[in-house]
């Protein structure tokens, strides 16, 4: 029998091909703009990760799983954590260079991520399918 991804909640559907589709987005534009070369493995994951939900994939839950939780929270938990040994150097260059905005925009991201974790665990199934016979 073939396995398939089903998803529940539609407007989770909706909303994390959304949120997907704007970092991609984001992370083409960084690419052109800057000709940065980091940027294609970001742009590499999420395409895989739109074929995978796209195409129901049997892969594409454990597919989003481990992406919300290396992406959005071991990286900006990583980014939080140099954020916060870089304190002292900001501290003794300018008081008004402390990276509020960074601090916040690594947290919305910490976040997000667990709330597609959550939604993810409960909402998205894996199914099995039956095949059309030849």
């Amino acid at each position: 029998m073939k396995k398939q991804t089903v998803f529940k909640n539609r407007l989770f559907y909706y909303l994390l091909i959304g949120f997907i589709t704007a970092l991609l987005i984001y992370n083409i534009y960084i690419f052109i703009k800057m000709l940065n070369v980091f940027v294609l493995l970001p742009i590499a994951l999420q395409l895989t990760l739109l074929t995978l939900i796209f195409s129901k994939n049997q892969y594409a839950r454990i597919g989003i799983l481990v992406w919300a939780s290396i992406a959005l929270l071991i990286g900006s938990g990583l980014d939080i954590i140099g954020s916060i040994m870089d304190i002292p150097n900001n501290l003794i260059d300018n008081i008004s260079s402390f990276p509020v905005e960074s601090y916040i925009f690594n947290l919305t991201d910490i976040a997000i991520g667990i709330l597609i974790i959550s939604y993810t665990r409960r909402t998205v199934l894996v199914i099995a399918s039956e095949t059309e016979p030849d």
